[in-house]
C-alpha cells in the first residue's frame, strides 16, 4: 500500500531593507514503508560512536527528518560514509523529501554519530520514509 508523508514548511526572514518575506511550500512523498523511533545515546558513550538509523525494508530513501534531541553536536553521514557530511547542533532539525526516488545515487542509508563523549545518556530522533 503506498501513503504518502508530507512536508510543509513555512520560512520568514527579514530580507534587506527589513522587508519580512515569508515564503511557504510543500513536497509529498509517496512511500510504501517508513521507520519512526528514537535512538537512545547512553552515557560514557565514545566519541565518533556511529549509529545507524534503522530503515527496515526501505531500499531507497524519500524523505526524512531528522531532529537531535542530543546535548551534543551530532555528525551526520549518508550511504555509509566514513567520514561526517556534517554536524548537527543539538535541538537542530534537517529534512528532505522527494516525489520520486533520484535516478542516481539513491540515499539508502543514514547514520548518526557521537562528535564528543557522552556525559549523561542522550537521543537522537529519527523518521524515514520510502520504498
Amino acid at each position: 500500500m503506498t501513503t504518502s508523508a508530507v512536508f510543509a514548511n513555512q520560512l520568514t526572514y527579514a530580507a534587506p531593507g527589513d522587508t519580512e518575506v515569508v515564503e511557504v511550500g510543500s513536497t509529498t512523498a509517496p512511500y510504501t514503508a517508513s521507520n519512526v523511533g528514537i535512538i537512545d545515546i547512553p552515557a560514557t558513550t565514545a566519541a565518533d560512536t556511529e549509529f545507524e538509523i534503522p530503515v527496515g525494508s526501505i531500499a531507497k530513501i524519500k524523505a526524512f527528518k531528522l531532529v537531535n534531541t542530543n546535548d551534543l553536536d551530532m555528525g551526520i553521514r549518508f550511504n555509509g560514509a566514513g567520514a561526517d557530511e556534517f554536524q548537527l547542533a543539538p535541538g537542530g532539525m534537517i529534512e528532505m523529501a522527494q516525489p520520486v526516488a533520484s535516478d542516481a545515487n539513491d540515499l539508502t542509508a543514514i547514520s548518526v554519530v557521537t562528535t564528543d563523549t557522552q556525559v549523561t545518556a542522550g537521543t537522537f530522533e529519527f523518521h524515514v520514509f520510502g520504498d
